[in-house]
């Protein structure tokens, strides 16, 4: 089995976000890390792999240069082979040029399973894998908790969450395309020597070529911090104070 994990590089959620005059986000060139929902795919590709024989697992990522960061990490999770797409762009790319320049690249690797995270934690669009099936047309299943090998070697089993919770199980045939959401197994930690392993490692250079729509799908026109609607009252004093304190200000709105 020929397994392929799409990965993205996305502003680290600890990271404080600068907004510049111009209302463009910009994060710090070195507060980047992997989509953590794709780092569940990497860890279920793993899990194949090691429950089975014959077992290649490869990552690609699309992004500008830092975002080989991302891919590195997972080369270091355990991937053989890290395809890289570069995009010197000047603006977000929308779902639909990531899936295009994915498909395009991977179109002719005979690949038995794509996994995706289920959405990335920037954008939450959840568009991409959908979009990377519908593009090669392959059969997909969104929002899984894990896959299984079942008997038949042309099969993965996917048990998946909708809805209110209820799980599922479906026997999806190969090949095919899976995004996978947080589950029960967490995403391991690589070792000290498969990341230095990893960042000596030569990727695979693609260059980006695929479909474009006529026009963006999505365009951030700009980016404003909330305005602010109101003040906070502190309340000093000993408790009897504050309470005294509390009772005039609710009469005085006319809420007592």
């Amino acid at each position: 089995m020929k397994i392929l994990v799409c990965v993205k590089q996305v502003p680290d959620p600890e990271v404080d976000l600068e907004l510049t005059p111009g209302g463009r986000v910009t994060p710090k060139r070195d507060s980047y890390v992997m989509n953590r929902l794709d780092e569940y795919a990497m860890e279920e590709a793993m899990r194949l792999k090691e429950s089975m024989d014959g077992v290649e697992v490869e990552a690609v990522t699309v992004g500008p240069e830092e975002a080989e960061a991302s891919l590195r990490r997972a080369l270091a999770m355990g991937a053989s082979n890290g395809i890289f797409i570069p995009v010197d762009e000047d603006r977000a790319l929308t779902s639909f040029e990531t899936a295009s320049l994915i498909a395009s690249a991977v179109k002719d690797k005979n690949y038995d399973l794509i996994m995706c995270g289920v959405m990335s934690e920037d954008e939450m669009a959840g568009a991409v894998g959908p979009m990377i099936a519908g593009i090669l047309d392959l059969p997909w299943v969104t929002s899984a908790i894990s896959l299984e090998k079942p008997t038949d070697k042309n099969a993965v089993d996917v048990l998946r969450e909708g809805e209110g919770g209820v799980q599922e199980t479906i026997q999806l045939t190969l090949p095919a395309l899976v995004t996978i959401q947080s589950g029960t197994r967490q995403p391991r930690y690589p070792s000290l020597s498969n990341m230095m392993r990893a960042n000596k490692q030569e990727l695979e250079v693609v260059g980006p070529s695929g479909q474009s729509p006529s026009r963006p799908v999505d365009q951030i026109l700009g980016a404003a911090p909330p305005k602010q609607k109101g003040q906070g009252v502190f309340l000093e004093g000993s408790t009897a104070e504050k309470a005294r304190q509390l009772v005039s200000i609710l009469k005085e709105r006319a809420l007592l």
